[in-house]
């Protein structure tokens, strides 16, 4: 809108950008297919999805998380962090919003599979696949990556798709597909018998190399013939399957050069520290560089995306400052501000987070004696519900938030990656 898109569609860098404008900008930078913007830490990556989505709301916007627990831990990784990368990967149209530590773990290829019909294969064959791929068996399929074989009928949600899949067979003959026939596995490899027995050659390699002997090995090797996803086994990816730096779809765009670079090298320094502060016997079976990347390796692969600072040589858009109601809760001056930016050809846009603080609002200030208009126009204040984390000045725009103007109100936030996160 106006000038201050205009002035920067062809620029090389996109600088001198405040609050959520960078967003802003992004969803009208690219209007179709895939396109991918990596961000510093979590912090950046909540606010700059929930920002894709209120600039862009008919266009997906995946999340591409680190994950929660911390390298080398042993602990047991939520599966919806995985399923949002897998989806992320996968994507090919929307937005992809990457944290930058994500960016470091070396990972499979995309794993699936799309039948057809005519296509021989026994239901139990299927079956066997998904749990190889990561679904869950269950009576009833009510989420995505679950299956359930019922007589002659197979049901599986595949991630991403908007319903179960459900497969009807005549003999071993798929004589009918009911919802989308691709299935996305839901985990990052297969743990079937190939990749089993290549993991086995793999953790004989290592222990060899690091001359570790005993249960260890045996009991990793069990779990993985036994097609058992234990709770380090996201560890031994590079074991089971072929690795390299994800391939993120699309155009890209790197929040903040500089913190993206100084995140990815502390994260890589807490790969080392912590795999070295292991004692030998409790060190993971698998080689760090195989499991991980480097910083160097990953800013290489980021050397032609296009670089967005928060700071730079003036100013594209600023901070809303000024629009507070400040500890007496007078109105009056905020309104008074509203009412110059508009006065001054600006666009001015208050966003409420839902239907009644917005209807609250309406009726504070019409009491000033402001009212709002329909649609976001110059001269004219707007008023709309959706979820912007922060605002922006710009010449001849305005995003302002209830939250800017009266004070965060204390609301339940999702904690789940995938509740957060999931278009």
């Amino acid at each position: 809108m106006g000038r201050f898109f205009v002035g920067l569609r062809d620029a090389e860098e996109l600088s001198g950008l405040a609050g959520s404008s960078p967003a802003y900008v992004l969803s009208r930078i690219v209007l179709n297919g895939p396109a991918t913007v990596v961000v510093p830490d979590a912090c950046a990556l909540e606010r700059m999805t929930r920002a894709l989505r209120f600039f862009a709301p008919k266009r997906a916007v995946f999340a591409y998380p680190a994950d929660d627990g911390r390298p080398w831990d042993g602990d047991v990784r939520d599966p919806a962090q995985t399923h949002a990368r897998i989806l992320a990967r996968g994507a090919t149209d929307g937005w992809i919003v990457a944290e930058a530590a994500a960016l470091l773990p070396r990972v499979p290829a995309l794993v699936s599979r799309t039948l057809r019909v005519g296509e021989r294969v026994e239901p139990q064959a299927l079956l066997r696949w998904l749990v190889a791929a990561g679904y869950l068996v269950a009576p009833h399929v009510e989420e995505p990556g679950t299956a359930a074989l019922r007589g002659g009928t197979l049901e599986a949600w595949g991630l991403g798709n908007e319903g179960p899949t459900r497969v009807a067979w005549f003999d071993d003959e798929i004589e009918a597909i009911r919802g989308p026939a691709r299935l996305l596995a839901a985990r990052e490899a297969l743990l079937d018998g190939a990749a089993a027995e290549r993991a086995a050659a793999y953790v004989h390699a290592v222990a060899n190399e690091r001359g570790v002997f005993g249960q260890d090995r045996r009991s990793v090797l069990q779990d993985l013939r036994a097609g058992v996803w234990f709770a380090s086994a996201e560890d031994y990816l590079p074991a089971l399957a072929d690795v390299s730096l994800a391939q993120l779809p699309g155009r890209h765009f790197l929040l903040e050069p500089d913190l993206v670079a100084m995140r990815l090298r502390e994260a890589a320094a807490d790969v080392w520290r912590r795999f070295d502060a292991l004692p030998p016997e409790e060190r993971p079976l698998v080689r760090p560089e195989d499991r991980y990347g480097t910083p160097r390796e990953v800013l290489d692969a980021l050397k032609g995306a296009q670089p967005i600072t928060l700071l730079g040589n003036g100013f594209s858009s600023r901070p809303t400052a000024g629009l507070r109601v400040g500890h007496t809760g007078e109105l009056a001056p905020t309104v008074h501000a509203l009412r110059q930016l508009a006065a001054a050809g600006a666009a001015v846009v208050l966003v409420a987070d839902d239907t009644t603080r917005a209807e609250r609002i309406r009726a504070l200030f019409t009491a000033h004696d402001l009212t709002f208009g329909d649609k976001p126009r110059p001269y004219t204040v707007a008023l709309r519900i959706g979820d912007l984390p922060e605002g922006f000045t710009a010449d001849d725009l305005v995003y302002v938030t209830a939250d800017e103007i009266f004070g965060e109100k204390l609301r339940d936030r999702p904690t789940s990656v995938v509740s957060k996160f999931r278009k």
